[in-house]
């Protein structure tokens, strides 16, 4: 039986340039990637998945876990699972949750407590024609479990409302290591993402990958280029690596048909990976072969 609580999507949630990939390419990992998330949040794993959890709790497919981890909402753990992408950067952890549930009882427990001791105190009293009490609200009914107030998201939803634009530049203003002068940011983000010149998921990623370059070099935030003028130009150095072909599933199965029977899993896994990290198709086909294909005597 599934815990009370919720599991928030964005409103941005159709806009989002990964989902309208899949809808084209692979619409049931849509379904998929939205229950991968509600399990996770129902279970308290922390945005991790374990292949069966895919496989034989949310009927995924193997295409529709090679799709999730193409548009990179998913992404192997090393370990034979997954990781939502993002997850808790967005989500509740599992600490949390449980310290929300533990405030909760606390709520009750006193709230009980409150309503024992005033029924003593009227019982006392009740012959007193004059005597009148007022009876205490509960914050959550007996019957009530604690919600655990769980959030899910892709394109997360900030806690500050929004249009569907305003809620992206937030989420970039959280990537990018230096805020300054929100005004102008905004101007310049409306600029360049509103008429389509630059896509927002892009901006997004160049920020994270220019924030993790900067603490790398051990520079002190407050240096970075003001927001602004990241967005209208500084961007483009840290623009994600685009693969030079897509991977197809024609591709994958191919070379899996050249594979012992029981690499399946484990090489589409190794094969999605290399391809995330922009090893070309052919160095894919060369080190997958090498490592799972039969040695010759």
């Amino acid at each position: 039986m599934a815990r009370t609580g919720y599991a928030k999507l964005s409103n941005s949630f159709y806009l989002s340039t990964k989902v309208k990939k899949l809808r084209r390419q692979q619409p049931t990992a849509v379904i998929v990637y939205v229950m991968a998330i509600s399990y996770c949040s129902d279970n308290l794993t922390d945005g991790r998945l374990s292949g069966d959890d895919l496989l034989y709790q949310l009927d995924a497919t193997d295409e529709d876990i090679n799709e999730l981890c193409t548009v990179d909402l998913l992404e192997p753990d090393g370990n034979g699972g997954y990781l939502i992408h993002d997850y808790l950067d967005y989500q509740s952890s599992k600490n949390q949750v449980e310290e929300q549930t533990e405030k909760a009882r606390d709520r009750k427990r006193k709230w009980r407590e409150s309503q024992h001791s005033h029924t003593n105190v009227t019982t006392g009293h009740k012959r007193d024609k004059d005597v009148s009490h007022t009876c205490v609200t509960p914050t959550e009914t007996y019957n009530q479990e604690p919600r655990t107030k769980n959030q899910i998201t892709i394109p997360p939803t900030p806690s500050r409302g929004g249009t569907a634009e305003e809620i992206q530049f937030d989420r970039f203003l959280k990537a990018y290591p230096k805020f300054a002068n929100r005004a102008a940011s905004l101007k310049a983000w409306n600029e360049v993402v509103t008429p389509g010149l630059v896509d927002a998921d892009t901006l997004i990623a160049s920020a994270k990958e220019f924030a993790r370059q900067w603490k790398q070099s051990g520079k002190e935030a407050r240096y970075a280029p003001a927001p602004k003028d990241f967005i209208t130009g500084g961007w483009e150095k840290y623009k994600p690596t685009q693969h030079a072909a897509p991977l197809s599933e024609a591709f994958i199965s191919n070379l899996l048909g050249r594979l012992p029977p029981d690499a399946g899993f484990t090489a589409r896994r190794d094969i999605i990976r290399l391809h995330q990290h922009g090893t070309p198709l052919p160095d894919i086909e060369n080190q997958i072969t090498s490592h799972y294909a039969p040695q010759e005597a």
